[in-house]
């Protein structure tokens, strides 16, 4: 049967046309969705490479342990305890230097055995070890540096062959593995000595100046201590005294500085008078001080036995500001924060160091048949001192404390000669020793010479050494 429709002549089609018809459309849906993917694709491509992050497949992949280091390109000169192999299989990777970081709590022996090494050579190497460092010392963020081969006895197992400890910019300690066990030494780097010269005009305080202008702390207290017999540091400095220094620094060969050493030559200028001292060692080998004339400028006795202190009150009549009434002051007292040191005036013998009534804490030193020193209030007494031992000038033998009847911290100093208490600061002391004969000569000669490089040096602001600057 056939149907015509009006007006348009009839197509009649049989069933495999209409299969034949429905494939090549279904083709050509393929062609077109292969060509529309193949566009989004391209698309896509173009919007990720202009964009900052690369595509997932293209990141690169970490090196596995197992890749060869000859392809692993330039590696840095030490790994991270994170990144050690620790099969037989990578046993290519091997030596390996690491370096290990000291952190809070740590223990050579724990910082050692953390490499992967047996428990009897971490042991073994801090004893060695011990023979030139005390590894208790060990500061934070301090180094160990490390090497780490496999050991032939046992490849699963890595073996320490050296380590370096670094104990100053110029010393480590060595640890080699040698046939017969560990050998262990020190080496220093050379070093050599240069001249410097600095200071200034005061105009604060004599520390603060000379601070400022470049003197090291640490020498600083030493021009103190060297002055101290013959300048009351809180009555004596003015502004617009000066002080003016030479000394050695201390560098590397390749110019790193790392320290100073002595003071050869010191000159303070006070209301307009020059005190100059210079550093002389005698034919004994004994080093002091001494002025233009030869004279020590050690005194039996130290003017002040604490630094930086105030005076809060002198010697004579006071209002005693616990009893309210007036009373005799018979010593001078030093405000100072608890803790402060106190210094030992002189060589002498402890004849006290216990609680005394008022002065709390007291200390009583006999420096001679007829002199003697004594410090009260104090907060505690240094290690070791009791009746009958023997200290040195300049010693540390207490500290500032408020003890007995005190209304703050401050040291209470008094000399007490023949057993009464007379006015500290009312004492003339003979000098300690007087060079003569050829020992004077040589001293003056001594003395040439440091005018002659003070000449050459111009004064100059120091840079601070590594020693002086805190991990």
């Amino acid at each position: 049967m056939t149907v015509r429709l009006k007006s348009d002549p009839v197509r009649i089609m049989s069933k495999a046309n209409v299969a034949s018809r429905m494939k090549r459309l279904r083709i050509s849906w393929f062609l077109l969705g292969a060509a529309s993917g193949i566009a989004a694709s391209f698309l896509m491509s173009a919007l990720f490479s202009a964009s900052p992050m690369s595509a997932v497949g293209d990141l690169p992949r970490p090196p596995s342990l197992e890749t060869p280091v000859s392809q692993l390109g330039e590696e840095p000169e030490t790994q991270a305890i994170a990144d050690l192999p620790n099969s037989s299989a990578n046993a290519n990777l091997y030596p390996v230097t690491v370096e290990l970081k000291v952190a809070g709590g740590d223990t050579l022996l724990n910082m050692l055995l953390d490499t992967g090494i047996k428990r009897q050579e971490a042991y073994d190497i801090t004893e060695a070890l011990k023979k030139k460092y005390d590894a208790r010392k060990l500061d934070m963020d301090q180094s160990v540096t490390v090497q780490l081969d496999r050991s032939e006895d046992d490849p699963e197992t890595p073996t320490i062959t050296s380590l370096l400890l670094p104990l100053s910019s110029t010393s480590q300690i060595r640890l080699e593995r040698k046939t017969a066990g560990f050998e262990v030494t020190k080496v220093d780097k050379p070093t050599k000595r240069q001249l410097a010269r600095s200071g200034g005009v005061i105009t604060s305080s004599l520390y603060e100046t000379a601070v400022d202008s470049g003197i090291p702390a640490t020498l600083v207290g030493e021009i103190i201590s060297a002055y101290s017999y013959d300048v009351d540091f809180q009555r004596d400095i003015h502004d617009g005294d000066s002080v003016d220094v030479m000394f050695d620094k201390i560098k590397t060969d390749d110019g790193q500085l790392v320290g100073y050493g002595n003071i050869l030559y010191a000159s303070l200028i006070l209301n307009g008078k020059e005190m100059r001292i210079y550093r002389y060692t005698d034919k004994a080998g004994m080093s002091d001080y001494y002025n233009e004339k030869g004279e020590s400028v050690r005194k039996a006795l130290l003017r002040t036995p604490i630094n930086g202190a105030r005076i809060s009150s002198g010697f004579g009549m006071r209002k005693h500001p616990i009893l309210g009434y007036s009373k005799m002051h018979k010593g001078m007292d030093f405000a100072a924060p608890t803790g402060t040191p106190i210094y030992a005036a002189g060589d002498g013998v402890v004849e006290m160091a216990g609680v005394s009534g008022s002065y709390g804490n007291y200390l009583r030193i006999k420096h001679t048949s007829q002199y003697a020193s004594a410090y009260g209030h104090i907060s505690k007494f240094a290690k070791g001192i009791r009746a009958g031992m023997k200290v040195r000038q300049g010693q540390v033998v207490a500290y500032v404390g408020s003890t007995g009847r005190s209304t703050g911290p401050h040291l209470h100093y008094e000399v007490l000669m023949s057993g009464a208490q007379v006015n500290p600061s009312s004492i003339k002391f003979k000098t300690g020793t007087a060079l003569s004969g050829r020992e004077l000569a040589a001293f003056h000669e001594n003395v040439k010479q440091v005018q002659t490089r003070l000449a050459e040096l111009a004064r100059e602001k120091m840079e601070l050494a590594q020693a002086d600057v805190k991990r």
